[in-house]
């Protein structure tokens, strides 16, 4: 059964997971600054606007929504909602560790055939080796390509056609961690 991104939001906070004092934080069309609590769980989201989003140290959500956002979740197993795609204001992730347990929620109704798959582009070379290490990886299968050098998210939404079709890049995360695995991406 598929769940809409409300049933997954509904269903976690119903969830033993989350302690009963879960802080729940929403935005408006502004550009908010939103502030978990620092030590329980925190369901933060932007809703529209360039806003900047921090977790605290226990689990959080944090949802950016429309706009280009900047989103810490701090300590504990975080999950980043991809609820948007706009290639011009793909939301930036600051602290995305996977050793903590950090996930990206990818809403499947914005991101038609997607599946947990990624490739990630070989580091090293020059610019126009990783462009075209980059170029190789959109005629590939998988749905999302991850580039370490840049932090880059790509969406490849028309799989192994060549380049991206209607996709792009989706998220930044900032750390540039060295690898994304396909196991870090849970569809919803």
């Amino acid at each position: 059964m598929k769940l809409s991104i409300v049933q997954w939001l509904m269903s976690l906070l119903e969830s033993p997971l989350w302690a009963s004092d879960a802080v729940l934080v929403v935005g408006n069309n502004r550009g908010n600054k939103l502030t978990g609590d620092a030590d329980s769980p925190n369901l933060l989201s932007g809703f529209a606007g360039n806003d900047i989003i921090t977790g605290g140290t226990a689990a959080d959500v944090l949802i950016g929504g429309a706009g280009s956002d900047t989103l810490t979740g701090g300590g504990g197993a975080d999950r980043f909602v991809l609820d948007k795609f706009d290639a011009s204001a793909a939301d930036r992730i600051v602290d995305f560790t996977a050793a903590q347990g950090d996930r990206l929620v990818v809403d499947k109704s914005l991101f038609p055939g997607a599946t947990a798959t990624v490739a990630v582009v070989t580091s090293g070379g020059s610019r126009s080796v990783q462009a075209s290490r980059l170029s190789a990886a959109l005629r590939g299968s998988a749905s999302f390509i991850y580039v370490p050098t840049t932090g880059e998210i790509w969406w490849n939404q028309n799989g192994a056609a060549s380049g991206a079709g209607q996709g792009g890049v989706v998220a930044v995360l900032v750390n540039r961690p060295a690898s994304l695995a396909a196991t870090m991406i849970e569809l919803i």
